[in-house]
């Protein structure tokens, strides 16, 4: 993060914890920005090749799809997990492997 080993030494909670916070904010909106540009690159090749497609088997109307169609969804509430639901899978998961004692 670009802090000397006494700035980080001399740092405070609240600080690391603001500082933390800021470091993931950027992480997201690169994450987002990755996103974009794979979905727009997914986007013209799908569109065009249903262009070609449709140009070839001389239809007049094919689906365009927009990047949004191609970006990732958000987990909704309901989707995610408790840590205990995610412990019991790792679990369930770790027991399922080949191994001594099993």
């Amino acid at each position: 993060m670009g802090l000397s080993e006494e700035e980080w030494r001399r740092m405070t909670i609240r600080e690391f914890n603001l500082l933390s916070r800021r470091h993931i904010d950027v992480k997201r909106a690169e994450r987002k920005r990755e996103d974009w540009r794979a979905a727009l690159i997914a986007s013209t090749i799908y569109n065009s090749a249903s262009a070609i497609i449709a140009t070839i088997a001389k239809k007049k109307n094919y689906k365009k799809l927009k990047i949004e169609d191609f970006m990732p969804r958000e987990a909704t509430n309901s989707q995610k997990k408790s840590w205990q639901e995610i412990k019991a899978m790792t679990m369930a998961y770790v027991s399922s492997l080949p191994g001594k004692g099993r």
